[in-house]
């Protein structure tokens, strides 16, 4: 109430509009300024975090991926394996086995009836020729060798199977067959709930000239000194659950063709 109108009126129609204009850049600039500082200090801050939690995951990840890798690619025809980590919680050991039969083709290895589609579907049938005493396989690529007797009870030892289980020459293990065998393929025993670890086909076997029980049973090669020719089998029925592990003659290697599974050296 003590101002004077007139002078107040005054004043404000002397101030110019380039005056005015400043002023509201002024502030505008300042309040942007604010704002880009404060966005701009958010968004290094969040991406600092970001980045910081992509490390760690990252490292995390690449620390927990040490084991088997996820495939092995056989370099003399370029064939590509799928790759089964067979972990043992009680020795805390892995053992790397091939998802599926070898499928090289070489001298002394067949299809079953000669049908090149029973090859890709259950792999070829080697002929104990093929094989030594040392564990190893000419047809198993370099860095894998056959299975052995001790990849084989690795293996039961992570099923953790005991009761009626001696993987040994010539022994029986109930049970192991569900943990061995592909879902299908197997009628009624095939692997239940999920078991299935190396989706093993009965592919049958090549003996003296005839092929036979193909979809009903199938025999791969095993190594081990305990052998009397340094190789047995391993056979797998269909309606049953047992695996079993069989010796097999020197004369008879050479008239035999079963499937090879390869396992990475180690």
């Amino acid at each position: 109430n003590d101002f004077d109108e007139d002078v107040v009126s005054a004043y404000r129609a002397e101030r110019s509009p380039a005056e005015q204009k400043s002023s509201s850049s002024e502030e505008v600039k300042s309040s942007s300024s604010e704002e880009v500082k404060s966005s701009s200090s958010e968004d290094m801050k969040s991406s600092s975090s970001e980045e910081a939690k992509s490390s760690s995951s990252s490292e995390a990840a690449s620390s927990s991926s040490e084991g088997c890798p996820e495939t092995f690619e056989d370099e003399r025809d370029g064939t590509v394996y799928g790759v089964v980590d067979i972990f043992d919680r009680n020795s805390k050991t892995s053992r790397c086995w091939f998802a599926k039969n070898l499928e090289y083709a070489q001298k002394y290895s067949e299809c079953y009836e000669g049908e090149a589609p029973n090859c890709k579907t259950y792999g070829r049938l080697y002929s104990g020729d093929q094989l030594d005493n040392k564990g190893k396989s000419a047809a198993c690529p370099e860095g894998t060798h056959i299975v052995t007797l001790d990849d084989l009870q690795h293996f039961v030892s992570m099923t953790g199977l005991k009761k009626d289980c001696s993987v040994e020459k010539d022994g029986t293990c109930e049970g192991a067959a569900v943990y061995m065998k592909n879902k299908q393929g197997w009628g009624a025993s095939g692997a239940l709930y999920g078991q299935s670890v190396l989706g093993m086909l009965p592919g049958g076997s090549f003996v003296e000239d005839d092929y036979a029980l193909i979809g009903e049973n199938g025999y791969w090669w095993i190594a081990d000194d305990s052998f009397d020719a340094g190789y047995g089998f391993i056979v797998l029925s269909t309606d049953s659950e047992v695996l079993t592990v069989t010796d097999v003659t020197g004369e008879d290697l050479k008239r035999t063709y079963y499937s090879i599974r390869c396992v990475l050296d180690f």
